[in-house]
């Protein structure tokens, strides 16, 4: 009887310490992904103003530009693509700056710990340089336009993400290039 007293007693104490050493996941509202998109758009604009500054195109800032406007556009219909994409024009802004500044990108650029709970896909250094690959020569000064990305509001975003049948947002495909 002692024994299996014993065994109780640690199994919840196991089962306990493992819930409790769980990381919560913080509730998402719809300014948080609203929040999410301004500031990618934000990330954008200053990257580019960088990159007209110093000229040297990598074509990050044009692809940054078609991500983030499908991302925009997929907002109302599938908010996890429309994270995602706005995720991967993050990272292709990234690499504009630092192409641009050679310095690090500003601490406050990084995602947040709600952000983090938000995007569900990693894009490795390899697809930037993919993505990349495909936008070089279609970026000069003329092409730059991050004025037309627009703010959304927690109005935009829908109550619920009414459509989570794309899980597999592919990042390594480029975006319609808009002229």
């Amino acid at each position: 009887m002692k024994k299996i007293i014993l065994f109780l007693s640690i199994a919840f104490f196991v089962v306990a310490t493992a819930n409790a050493q769980k990381p919560k996941r913080p509730a998402l509202t719809k300014k948080d992904f609203a929040d999410f998109i301004n500031k990618t758009n934000m990330i954008i604009k200053k990257s580019a103003d960088e990159v007209k500054k110093n000229k040297v195109y990598t074509g990050g800032i044009v692809a940054a530009i078609d991500y983030q406007k499908q991302a925009i556009d997929e907002l109302k219909t599938n908010r996890k693509k429309a994270i995602n994409d706005s995720y991967v024009a993050r990272r292709l802004a990234f690499r504009a700056y630092k192409e641009n500044t050679k310095n690090l990108v500003p601490k406050e650029w990084l995602l947040t710990r709600k952000e983090k709970a938000m995007v569900t896909i990693r894009i490795t250094p390899q697809k930037v340089n993919g993505i990349l690959e495909k936008y070089k020569d279609k970026e000069n000064e003329d092409n730059i336009t991050p004025d037309n990305l627009d703010d959304v509001t927690d109005e935009d975003v829908p109550d619920d993400n009414n459509s989570n049948a794309d899980d597999s947002s592919d990042t390594s495909k480029g975006k319609t290039q808009q002229n």
